[in-house]
């Protein structure tokens, strides 16, 4: 791509607050869509005003195994989360044409620090352990690359099997 235009744009964007749907306000969801949804389609249409039709490039975005099975007590943010991969799919569609690539991301708990509370989850995971940046990391370059130029559409589930053993 020329040093004039955009070849790539990663989007993890969130703002998360888990409640729920009692527990659930007005203003609470309204925030959590408009920062994990709003501000994917509207990045997605600039990006594609930037990349070249001629090279195209190449859109990641970020969703979670709650978009794709549900969580108790995550209801807005399993309805972002959701629509990532409902995006993702339709975008694919929208944007080949222009050979622009749209793929997402679904990453799997990942400790950071101070986190705890994830015996549970290692013990559920098919290979036995939490993943770590550099796995998603790992993810994100593959699909950013020429090596991914074939694959769009997809929801890339890096989470050690968790999203096939259910949360």
């Amino acid at each position: 791509m020329g040093q004039d235009g955009l070849s790539l744009l990663v989007s993890s964007a969130i703002w998360t607050r888990y409640e729920p749907l009692r527990e659930l306000t007005p203003d609470v969801l309204r925030r959590q869509l408009a920062v994990g949804v709003d501000a994917a389609i509207w990045g997605a249409q600039i990006a594609q005003d930037l990349m070249s039709s001629e090279d195209g490039g190449a859109l990641v975005l970020f969703g979670s195994p709650v978009g794709q099975l549900g969580f108790h007590g995550t209801t807005a943010y399993s309805a972002a989360k959701g629509a990532i991969g409902a995006l993702t799919r339709q975008l694919a569609m929208e944007l080949g044409a222009a050979r622009i690539r749209f793929n997402a991301i679904s990453p799997g708990p990942i400790p950071t620090v101070g986190e705890e509370g994830y015996r549970r989850r290692i013990e559920r995971t098919p290979l036995g352990h939490l993943g770590a940046p550099d796995h998603v990391a790992a993810a994100a370059l593959f699909l950013a690359s020429d090596a991914s130029r074939f694959v769009t559409g997809q929801m890339l589930c890096v989470d050690g099997g968790l999203s096939i053993a259910g949360l």
